[in-house]
C-alpha cells in the first residue's frame, strides 16, 4: 500500500479485535468503496475531455474512500491503514 494515509498500521491487530469487529470493519470499508466509486462517476460528468473526466473522478472517488477509511478507523479506535490492511487480506 503506498498512500500515505493507508501506511500506518498496528502489528498483530488482527488478534487485538474480535472476528465480529473485523467482519463490520471489512462490510463498512467495502460499502463504503462501493459507494465511492458509484458516486464519483455524477461528478464531473459534464466534463468533455475522456482523460480529464476520468482522472477528476478518480480523485473524488479516492477522496471519498479516505474520509469514510478515517471514520471508520476513529469510529473502532484502530488506524486507517488497518481498516484497508484487514479489507485487503479479506479479498
Amino acid at each position: 500500500v503506498d498512500e500515505v494515509w493507508e501506511s500506518e498500521t498496528t502489528l498483530n491487530l488482527g488478534e487485538q479485535l474480535s472476528s465480529k469487529q473485523k467482519k463490520a470493519i471489512i462490510a463498512e470499508y467495502k460499502k463504503a468503496k462501493r459507494e465511492s466509486e458509484q458516486s464519483s462517476r455524477k461528478f464531473g460528468s459534464g466534463i468533455e475531455d475522456e482523460l480529464e473526466r476520468e482522472f477528476y473522478q478518480d480523485g473524488v472517488c479516492k477522496n471519498k474512500i479516505l474520509k469514510a477509511t478515517r471514520a471508520i478507523a476513529e469510529k473502532y479506535g484502530i488506524k486507517a491503514g488497518d481498516v484497508v490492511a484487514l479489507a485487503e487480506a479479506e479479498d
